[in-house]
């Protein structure tokens, strides 16, 4: 019979730690284990004086945050009536789930079986050291967040019924509310129609970057002239200018490093008549000589059009030949350097064309009213970044002018 004193304590030895806790994730749980995280498979050698003992015993489990000492972290948990034959048993134990990163130890206590209940305290004898549970690179994955997470403060775990995350404050779970992004610890601007160097940061060795191209200038009216006789129907206002690219991504950097950034202008509106509106600037970053990343800038819109007609009378009409240029062509965003993770890439929107309207022509019905540009593309977030638009081409009046495209812009972030 087996008689527990302190030299001839038995003692339970564990094939692998790591083989335990993966089969902790993957074994389905018992019964007995209705109401915890997981069910722990337990493979053990209970030994006296160094020889595998056989009999009945009931086994009882605890987990600790100290190898000595320390504070336990699970309920007692105990097994009865568990068959050890020639120093083997297998019992599986419905320990709660592991939190990566939380040391935990397990205590094994054992007694011969008297016929009473495995709950009664009398008799059991621990083992002779508590031995670290590590999870194996599994477990750690599957335990970071878990159903059923370990009731310490500042545990998770996912409510599947409600589809939420909930948050343990020592004493109840609430749930986590998603809140508004936060902007970035360290963040520069740079203004536009500038260049500037800038110095990556000691120990940065990635940024954020945010670019957008220029609007295109809206183009000028037709021209023909209001005053000899010779507006036609056929007679329009300037088109609108295209609108910038805008861009967001990452880009590995060294720290020391310089970088170029070049921050487009917006492209002028054309003032004499039958003129294209100038194209806006290019938004670059860029390392030596090459582009890591670049938001175009809209092209700038066409002069309004003119049919080819001849009007009688003594002021006779020239005839014009039509625009080859129209509506302005978007930006175009595009990533060519290495070491850069695109997170958006939008191109730009193209300039509108004009509208038939009175518009600052004397009151007469002809299409006079210049093409808005292009609508600006943005990309939200705590930095939001929007490219450079609303180039409108120039209404058909006497003097009309078109009109200046939104400047670029450019910031870079980390944390």
């Amino acid at each position: 019979m087996f008689t527990p004193t302190a030299p001839r304590r038995p003692f339970a030895t564990l094939g692998s730690l790591v083989l335990i806790v993966v089969l902790a994730v993957l074994c389905a749980p018992s019964p007995a284990a209705a109401q915890s995280a997981a069910s722990v498979t337990y493979q053990g050698v209970l030994t006296e004086n160094d020889l595998p003992v056989t009999g009945i015993y009931d086994i009882r489990f605890e987990l600790y945050d100290a190898r000595q000492g320390g504070q336990k972290i699970s309920p007692t948990l105990c097994v009865n009536d568990v068959k050890v034959t020639s120093g083997l048993f297998t019992v599986i134990i419905p320990l709660p789930a592991l939190t990566s990163g939380t040391p935990v130890f397990l205590e094994v206590s054992t007694r011969l079986d008297n016929g009473e209940d495995c709950s009664g305290s009398e008799g059991y004898i621990a083992l002779a050291r508590r031995q670290a549970v590590t999870p194996a690179p599994i477990a750690v994955a599957a335990s970071v967040i878990t159903q059923r997470s370990p009731s310490v403060p500042g545990a998770l775990r996912y409510n599947p019924t409600d589809k939420r995350f909930e948050g343990f404050t020592g004493i109840f779970w609430v749930p986590l509310t998603q809140g508004p992004e936060l902007a970035p610890a360290n963040v520069q601007y740079f203004n536009p129609g500038t260049t500037t160097n800038f110095v990556v940061p000691p120990g940065v060795t990635r940024i954020g970057v945010n670019l957008s191209g220029a609007g295109g200038g809206g183009g000028a009216r037709t021209a023909g002239n209001l005053t000899d006789g010779c507006v036609t129907p056929g007679s329009t206002a300037g088109y609108g200018g295209g609108s910038g690219a805008a861009l967001r991504a990452f880009v590995d950097v060294t720290p020391g490093e310089t970088l170029t950034i070049i921050v487009g202008q917006g492209g002028a509106g054309a003032s004499t008549p039958g003129t294209q509106g100038a194209p806006g600037g290019d938004t670059i970053l860029r390392r030596d000589t090459v582009n890591l990343l670049i938001a175009g800038g809209g092209k700038g819109g066409g002069p309004g059009t003119l049919a080819l007609s001849v009007q009688g009378g003594a002021n006779a009409c020239r005839t014009f030949a039509q625009s080859q240029f129209l509506t302005g062509q978007p930006g175009l965003a595009s990533a060519p350097g290495t070491g850069v993770t695109p997170i958006a890439l939008l191109n730009g929107n193209g300039g509108g064309s004009p509208a038939l309207g009175i518009c600052n022509g004397g009151g007469q019905n002809y299409l006079g009213c210049g093409g808005s540009g292009g609508e600006p593309r943005t990309i939200s977030g705590p930095l939001a970044v929007s490219s450079g638009g609303n180039g409108n081409g120039a209404p058909f009046a006497q003097t009309g002018s078109g009109f200046t495209g939104g400047p670029g812009s450019a910031n870079i972030w980390w944390d």
